[in-house]
């Protein structure tokens, strides 16, 4: 049984570190670069999907996926487009575009962030702006999801309780979990909280 992990956009695969290092199960954990699927030219949301695509094609039973952030959007995709191959979908802190309203807001504080921001990140500006323009106006298919589903959030975030309500209402097997005592940045801030909780999921 693999747990593959999708770090955000702008992340590299250690983000997910801290929270393996609490699970113990590295030998069974996947943890592509989203950034390795990219042209540097001409970054796109549908760049990174195919590449999600191929990288599990060749799991030959269920496996359990775990998203944060864009990453949560993309593992959103994938278990809407083929939902059996998924025991579990964990979305900790989903970005999902409920609205092109919303998404324009988003693409408009991209812009804002200053270029030497990115110098330490494995995508630059221009990779990251690409990809916000990408983003699909609306989430297809996700009511088909059927497997186990959670959100995952800090007791007092705000931030993703929109996105993370859309999704709630949408997929009928989803249920919220909360991280007692956090805001949000869950995984940086609490990751031991967030690995125990995915050994329960996992049944680790």
């Amino acid at each position: 049984m693999f747990h593959v992990f999708l770090h955000d956009f702008q992340e590299s695969p250690a983000f997910w570190d801290p929270v393996l290092e609490v699970m113990q199960d590295k030998a069974r954990c996947s943890i592509p670069s989203l950034s390795s699927w990219l042209d540097k030219d001409h970054a796109s949301y549908e760049e990174l999907l195919q590449g999600l695509i191929r990288h599990c094609a060749s799991y030959a039973e269920p496996f359990d996926l775990c998203g944060q952030g864009y990453g949560a959007m993309l593992a959103l995709d994938l278990a809407a487009q083929d939902p059996k191959r998924i025991r579990n979908l964990v979305l900790i802190e989903p970005s999902i575009p409920t609205s092109k309203r919303f998404q324009k807001a988003q693409q408009r504080l991209a812009h804002l962030v200053p270029s030497k921001v990115f110098d330490q990140m494995p995508i630059s500006k221009k990779m990251y702006l690409d990809l916000m323009a990408s983003l699909p106006n609306e989430m297809k298919r996700i009511d088909a999801i059927t497997c186990p589903t959670w959100i995952v959030l800090g007791a007092q975030d705000k931030i993703h309780q929109q996105a993370s309500q859309w999704i709630k209402e949408a997929v009928p097997s989803a249920q919220f979990q909360y991280i007692p005592d956090a805001i949000h940045d869950v995984v940086y801030h609490h990751a031991e909280a967030v690995g125990n909780l995915l050994k329960e999921i996992y049944q680790i």
